[in-house]
This record gives C-alpha cells, sequence and structure tokens, in this order.
C-alpha cells in the first residue's frame, strides 16, 4: 500500500496598489517567492517512511516590453530542512519511498517573447509549457523543481474566441533535476498543435495532437490525439 500525504505553504511578493497615475514601469522588474512542501510516504514493501521537507525559494527578473520584445530569466534553490528521510532519486537513499524533490541550484526558466500585437506571442528558451490538463505536457506544479520545456511556441488569436498554439521542443528538464541519468531528455522532438474555440456562457472546445519522439525513453515515444470540452463555471455564465 502506498499512501502519500503533504501540504504546501507558499509565500509570494505581492505588488503595490495602482496609484491614480502610475509611474512609467521599470525597464526590469525583479521578483521572487518562497515555497516551503511537507511530503509524508508510507509505501509497503519498504522498511522505512519517507518524510520530505524541502524548501525552494525561486527568484528572477522581467523586462518591460520593448519593440514588442520581452525576457525572463529564473533560478530556483531546493533545499532539504532538516535530515533527508526519503529518496530523491539521487541520494541512494534506497530504503525509503521516492519524493522527486532533490536539493538543488538550477536556472527555471530563460525566454525571450515577441508580441507584435495582442493577437500573436512568440516565446523561445527554456519556459513551462501547460497544455490542457497536463497528462501530456506540463510543469508538474506539485514538485519543487519545474518540468520546462527547452523549446519554440507561437499562439495566434485570429478571432476573439479563437485560439491556435504550436510548439517544438528539442529538451526535456524534467523534475528529477541536472544529477539523474533521467533528470534531462536531449535531442528530443516533441511538436505539439492545438486548437481551442470559446462559446461565451458555454465553455470551450478544443483539440490537440503531438508528435513525440524521446530518444531517452522510446517507449514513450507517440502520436496522441485529442479533443475536449471544458463548461463554464456558473460565474462565468453569469448565474
Amino acid at each position: 500500500m502506498h499512501q502519500s500525504h503533504f501540504c504546501v505553504l507558499a509565500l509570494v511578493g505581492l505588488a503595490a496598489p495602482a496609484l491614480a497615475e502610475a509611474p512609467p514601469a521599470a525597464p526590469v522588474t525583479p521578483y521572487a517567492d518562497v515555497r516551503y512542501r511537507l511530503e509524508l510516504v508510507d509505501q509497503a514493501g519498504l522498511p522505512e517512511d519517507a518524510a520530505a521537507s524541502t524548501l525552494r525559494v525561486r527568484a528572477g527578473i522581467k523586462t518591460r516590453e520593448w519593440q514588442h520584445f520581452s525576457a525572463v530569466i529564473e533560478g530556483e534553490t531546493i533545499l532539504a530542512i532538516g535530515a533527508a528521510h526519503y529518496n530523491d532519486t539521487v541520494n541512494g537513499k534506497a530504503a525509503y519511498p521516492v519524493v522527486a524533490d532533490p536539493t538543488d541550484t538550477l536556472l527555471n526558466q530563460a525566454y525571450l517573447r515577441w508580441r507584435p500585437s495582442a493577437e500573436v506571442e512568440a516565446t523561445v528558451g527554456r519556459q513551462a509549457v501547460n497544455v490542457e490538463n497536463q497528462r501530456w505536457i506540463g510543469s508538474v506544479g506539485w514538485r519543487q523543481d519545474d518540468q520546462t520545456l527547452d523549446a519554440a511556441r507561437v499562439t495566434v488569436r485570429p478571432l476573439p474566441d479563437l485560439s491556435l498554439d504550436y510548439f517544438h521542443a528539442w529538451r526535456v528538464n524534467r523534475v528529477f533535476g541536472p544529477d539523474s541519468p533521467q533528470g534531462t531528455w536531449r535531442d528530443t522532438a516533441i511538436n505539439g498543435a492545438r486548437a481551442a474555440y470559446t462559446i461565451k456562457g458555454f465553455g470551450t472546445l478544443s483539440g490537440y495532437g503531438y508528435w513525440l519522439v524521446l530518444p531517452a525513453f522510446p517507449a514513450g515515444s507517440s502520436r496522441p490525439w485529442a479533443c475536449g470540452w471544458l463548461a463554464s463555471g456558473p460565474s462565468e455564465r453569469g448565474s
């Protein structure tokens, strides 16, 4: 039997309320957040129970848009608080259940964005990409280290309620960190396309497909296709 319990406490920087006449935006805006996470795991077949007490400190800067371009660079440090009574996949503690939150200091995101209009946006570099329910493509936000892609992504909104999205990724930076043999998938060829149309008061209809070529995990190479319907909540329907 495998039982896992976790709690998360996040502290984020808050922006000051806007003034009647706000000053021009700074050329560079720093930001930071701190998140504490505790996960307890009881797994049958292992002699020890896991208790993973970790702290993530994430900080970065984002530039003001200039000539339709902007940029973000973001790093993070993950620390174990107290003794590491868990298998983080790289510390060799195989007697404990796995909690994939290894300690590390690394670059989380670094990308350049071009937005010539409200209808067109392109991003290239290391970035967190979340699509639909994140079954296939997502940042795995419940772990301390994000899963990010080294990728190029283009989003076009030709109509107010229609969006078209395409991305190509050549590297996957996984939650296990760069010290793990499975922490970085290089030389990938991941292509994804998505179209979504929102019907106001009812919901969003979407269809998407992925072409996944994963040399580090051949069994995961596939070409899934799907469509979905996400109904609007009561507040979106005006009730």
